[in-house]
This record gives C-alpha cells, structure tokens and sequence, in this order.
C-alpha cells in the first residue's frame, strides 16, 4: 500500500470515530472501500511533486461532474444526444438531452435552453431556480431557463443575489435582482433568454 493510502486511511479512520454516534453516520463512509481503491491507485502512479496537484484536481473534477450527471466534453448538439421526451398540449415535440437532462428543445431544430441558466439567492434563506425569476431594471424579467447561444456548448450556472419586493402578504410577493451588474456575464453567455420579455402595465 502506498503512504498515500495509508494517510488517507488514518484520516477516514478518525473521521468514523469522531462521529460514534450509528444514527449520525459520515456521509462518505460507504464509499470508503472505492475512495480507498482510487486513493492507493493514485499513490502508486508514480505522480511527481508538480504533476500530482494537476492530476489529482482533474480527477477530482470529473468524478463531481459524473456524479452530478454532468457532461465532462462539450455537448455537441448532433441528433444522437437528443430524445424525445413528451409532447405539450400544444402538440409541440419535446426533446432532451441525454448527455444533459436540464437541456431541452421544442422541435427537433429548435432552440435549445438550459434550465439552471440562474440560480437565484436570497440572503440567510438558501437558493432556488423559478421559471417566473425576478425583475429588474424598469420593467424586464429573467428565470432561470436561458436559451443557448451556439453548440458546442458547456452547461454554466450563475447565481443570482435577489430580494423580495412589491410584498402584499407573507406569500404575495416579487423577487427583484439585488445587483444587476450579476446580470452582464449571463447575458454574455446565454442568448435571447425564454423569460426575459416587457411586463404588462
């Protein structure tokens, strides 16, 4: 067994026994036997003082987004990476992705949005994804489904800081951005977005 494995190990060891509590268990303890596994199998690749930081970050990086059900290359759009998955009432074909399951199209040339484009944040009450969104500027909205600019195309999520306004009671309310300079890298990246549009007066 490699030194790595045996650090990794002791280091696992203490994180199991600093918890004895059985109904407050690690969430990584079932996974220890595999972590271990893939651990010794690094420490014994033969990775340098200056190749094993670069090694290890893109190992990490690509089992996070394999376990989020990530696409680790670009999507490319082609017909294969699509399926068809409902029709709506308006008999408008449904399709989506099978390399991405947050990125659909209507028809099978249709535009193709992402639909956590924008997470949006409201301070000490967590996040959330809303196709209505919050407003900004004078009179616009934005949700968190953006229309893609081109393939290739690499899934991006921005997160959004908002607060609530126009309260009429505890559960009639707007969201509105908090700062709209959040908004100018969205823009940059995702083109004619679905839930961006004038508000009726």
């Amino acid at each position: 067994m490699s030194n790595l494995f045996e650090h990794a190990k002791r280091e696992l060891d203490i994180l199991c026994k600093s918890l004895p509590d059985p109904n407050n268990r690690p969430i990584v303890e079932e996974f220890i036997p595999e972590m271990l596994a893939l651990i010794d199998k690094f420490g014994n690749s033969g990775q340098s003082g200056a190749s094993a930081p670069l090694v290890a970050k893109a190992i990490t990086k690509t089992l996070n987004k394999l376990m989020m059900f990530l696409p680790i290359r670009d999507l490319t759009g082609v017909e294969a990476e699509w399926q068809h998955t409902r029709d709506t009432e308006e008999r408008i074909h449904v399709f989506q992705n099978k390399r991405c399951n947050a990125l659909f199209k209507e028809s099978e040339n249709g535009e193709s949005r992402y639909i956590e484009a924008v997470v949006f944040k409201e301070e000490g009450n967590g996040a959330f994804t809303s196709g209505y969104g919050a407003l900004y500027g004078e009179n616009k909205l934005i949700g968190s489904h953006l229309y893609i600019k081109e393939f290739p195309f690499n899934p991006k999520t921005f997160y959004v800081d908002v607060v609530k306004t126009n309260i009429i009671s505890e559960n009639d309310y707007d969201w509105r951005v908090k700062d709209e300079s959040q908004l100018i890298p969205i823009f940059e990246y995702y083109d004619n977005p679905l839930n961006i549009r004038e508000l009726k007066k």
